[in-house]
């Protein structure tokens, strides 16, 4: 659903969500527009060969990867924008090739992470035209939070065995509790989730009330015990 809004509202072919698994291999999932092809292929059938360069040396001389590893910023950019001198290496020709061969050559990268052992980021594709605009990459930067937080969210539910329609908590309300877990203040969690400190006020009142306490101790003792967030290492 995200993908679909993405490639709507940037007017693009394609968007793409790219991670590294734990053994350090690339991988991405990515939804295209109606009808859209690329170089005369499909989007699954070109994923397939861009897949196949993503776990080869040529992603090393990937423009966008090589302008991230310079800088160290996790300011979305595009490929366009990427200085000449930082794209040119012995086989920059390679991708730029492969890149046009499958109608890849306008890229707008969003970094969900600043490590780039995750390889974590939202790919914006474009087959034809110009490239993202100045407004383009302002909606980009104002967005990234939001991704950012989501992900986060999404990581912390896949350490809580409860998360999903079962448990007593909102989704929103186990994200919040197992950052309180971790020793998070309500400053902390709110700049992780991005929201208001207030708002992560309220989403632990919520808790309390579901869990019958009254404080975070409580709470965390409470959900640790009934495997809300799952039993301490040291209770296992």
């Amino acid at each position: 659903m995200i993908g679909h809004a993405l490639v709507e509202t940037f007017a693009a072919d394609a968007a793409s969500r790219t991670w590294r698994t734990p053994e350090g291999r690339a991988e991405f999932a990515a939804v295209a527009r109606p009808g859209a092809t690329f170089g005369g292929r499909t989007l699954a059938e070109a994923g397939l060969t861009i897949a196949d360069a993503a776990n080869s040396e040529l992603l090393q001389h990937h423009p966008l990867l090589r302008w991230y590893r310079l800088t160290r910023t996790i300011t979305p950019q595009t490929m366009d924008r990427v200085p000449k001198a930082v794209c040119l290496t012995s086989r920059s020709g390679e991708v730029s090739e492969l890149m046009s061969a499958h109608g890849l050559a306008r890229q707008l990268a969003i970094p969900l992470s600043a490590s780039e052992r995750d390889g974590a980021a939202v790919v914006l594709c474009r087959c034809r035209g110009e490239d993202f605009s100045d407004e383009d990459l302002e909606v980009a930067t104002r967005i990234a939070p939001l991704f950012r937080a989501l992900r986060t969210q999404v990581e912390l539910l896949r350490e809580v065995p409860s998360a999903g329609p079962t448990s007593a908590l909102s989704d929103r309300e186990l994200a919040v509790l197992a950052l309180v877990a971790r020793g998070c203040t309500a400053f902390a969690i709110a700049s992780q989730l991005q929201c208001a400190p207030r708002t992560v006020e309220k989403h632990l009142e919520h808790v309390y009330r579901k869990l019958g306490v009254c404080d975070r101790v409580s709470a965390v003792r409470v959900a640790h015990a009934t495997g809300v967030l799952g039993r301490p290492a040291a209770a296992r």
